[in-house]
């Protein structure tokens, strides 16, 4: 504000005037012109950033996901396999019905996520130890239960190796995920009873 005489006031005194238009200095118009806030490139390149960050968050929490599903296969997979390899030992002074007596053919269970019945009630699995046959069903179902899809288990005994009364065992399951083939698979020795 710029003080200016005013004329015709008794006190004689200075007053503030606002300056008018015509008292402007010749810069001053174009400040006036310019509107406070962001331009629309200043906002496209901020929503642009934001995108990118997005996206990068997206990927890392599919990623983390895939992982976590995958990590779920594989310890139901070691679940599994383990709980073949259990029931044949607990039922080991039959260990050769399960091969049907010929070690050269593998004690083999396929489960498909497509022959379970959502109204099957799955009830009590079998205890270990029963028959070959009961553990058969029990490993089936409890593939079929832990969605395994395409499940494979093949368990190939060796007789007497690497002691006799004692056959290693492999066992294998290998099942589908995401179009790829995963494998689980697990080498012990089985003290056959009863020998």
């Amino acid at each position: 504000m710029r003080n200016f005489k005013t004329a015709g006031r008794e006190s004689g005194g200075l007053c503030q005037v606002a300056p008018t238009s015509a008292s402007l200095p010749r810069r001053l118009p174009r400040i006036l012109n310019q509107r406070p806030g962001f331009t629309l490139l200043e906002i496209l390149a901020s929503v642009v950033v934001l995108s990118v960050g997005i996206l990068g968050v997206t990927a890392m929490q599919t990623a983390s996901l895939n992982g976590q599903l995958l990590s779920r296969n594989l310890g139901t997979a070691y679940n599994v396999v383990h709980d073949a390899l259990d029931r044949m030992q607990t039922n080991s002074e039959n260990i050769t019905s399960y091969i049907n007596n010929n070690y050269s053919q593998p004690f083999t269970v396929t489960a498909n996520i497509s022959d379970r019945n959502p109204s099957d009630n799955t009830g009590e699995r079998p205890a270990a130890g029963t028959t070959a046959a009961d553990d058969y069903d029990a490993i089936y179902m409890a593939m079929l239960d832990m969605k395994l899809s395409s499940g494979v288990l093949t368990v190939q005994l060796s007789n007497d190796d690497p002691y006799t009364g004692v056959d290693s065992a492999t066992a294998k399951l290998t099942w589908n995920y995401k179009g790829k083939t995963r494998t689980c698979e697990v080498h012990t020795e089985l003290i056959k009873e009863g020998r």
